[in-house]
């Protein structure tokens, strides 16, 4: 078996920082040149779960070779809807704390998991 050296995303911050377990993403994110459009927020005050978005799409490439994921974080695509934000990208963990990007316009308008 061969160590993973890639830093783990943990699927869950603390009661302190709900979303502290995906501080890393962000940093890098920024590192490599994207910008938040909305900051840290809850959204529905009822499940308490805070979303971030980002300005331009995740760096997937870069996030592969950085990260891994624990069990409970999911990393998708999501077409869009009609009244909706449009097609997006999406990290989640179980209590639905996230970080929400566009879709790269060369990718597929389709539901679909991404691998790191």
């Amino acid at each position: 078996m061969t160590h993973d050296s890639r830093q783990l995303i943990v699927a869950g911050g603390t009661e302190e920082a709900p979303h502290c377990n995906f501080d890393p993403v962000v940093e890098a994110e920024l590192s490599w040149g994207n910008r938040i459009a909305r900051d840290w927020r809850i959204l529905d005050p009822h499940l308490g779960n805070w979303t971030l978005y980002l300005e331009r799409p995740f760096h997937v490439d870069l996030l592969r070779v950085t990260f891994r994921l624990a069990p409970g974080i999911g990393f998708s695509a999501f077409p869009g809807q009609p009244n909706d934000s449009g097609p997006r990208m999406s990290m989640s963990d179980p209590t639905f704390t996230s970080i929400v990007s566009p879709l790269p316009r060369d990718w597929p308008r389709e539901y679909r998991k991404i691998e790191l």
